[in-house]
């Protein structure tokens, strides 16, 4: 097993097994689709908000797969040459956006695959994370937090963190209330969701965190390091 991903319905479980991406129904554990890949380097999943379509992605394409009906759906490639780093929906699940290496972000129609928007940033990027509501979205470069507006592409503020050697994860709230950020030294910094000041620190040693996730209710965070150690931090 190469890659692993579940819904966020609870209905499938996408793993990438050699050439083949196996989407196993949860009712009972039995195989629902086999996608046929080849040698596509598509390692990283990212699910639609309703779950019904898998998204895949490595070098510089995406593809999209129909998990009720078995189709593929929709193929989209980078322009440049610039390899995808990281891509997420938005919250109505109407676009997808993704990051490359050289600080590229594009946007796309999730339905036809049209490129709506593309903003070029300073450097190289790495995390990419929408607002609650889908009026903004944030990419980060090192220690400075760029935020876009996807419908036209334009970044309409900028953050920075100076008492961080590095960004790695970025994780807002479901209420809008919290941006976290964990960065490469193991610190993680909450944020107010709407001006980017630092309100807490809630940890700080020495081992780099790899993901970030918000409980429904925006009352507890969870925090995994490159270790596997997990915890989870109380928001009040």
């Amino acid at each position: 097993v190469q890659s692993l991903s579940a819904s966020p319905n609870g209905r499938f479980v996408a793993v990438r097994v050699t050439n083949q991406i196996i989407l196993l129904d949860t009712d009972g554990w039995q195989q629902r689709h086999a996608f046929i890949i080849g040698d596509e380097n598509l390692f990283r999943f990212f699910w639609s908000p309703d779950g019904n379509v898998l998204a895949a992605h490595g070098g510089r394409q995406m593809v999209l797969f129909d998990a009720l009906t078995g189709s593929e759906q929709l193929l989209v490639t980078v322009d440049g040459g610039n390899h995808i780093r990281r891509a997420s929906w938005s919250p109505d699940g109407q676009t997808i956006a993704a990051v490359t290496g050289t600080g590229r972000l594009t946007l796309w129609d999730a339905q036809t695959g049209v490129q709506t928007a593309v903003w070029q940033g300073e450097g190289r990027m790495g995390d990419i994370v929408w607002s609650p509501d889908g009026q903004t979205i944030m990419t980060q470069n090192i220690r400075t937090l760029s935020l876009v507006e996807p419908s036209t592409g334009v970044m309409v503020d900028e953050w920075s963190l100076d008492d961080v050697s590095s960004v790695e994860r970025l994780a807002w709230s479901p209420d809008g209330a919290w941006l976290a950020v964990a960065s490469g030294s193991g610190k993680i910094l909450l944020l107010n969701g709407e001006n980017g000041r630092v309100q807490h620190t809630l940890s700080e040693n020495d081992h780099r965190i790899t993901n970030l996730s918000w409980s429904s209710n925006s009352q507890q965070l969870l925090s995994i390091d490159h270790r596997g150690v997990l915890a989870v931090w109380s928001i009040r």
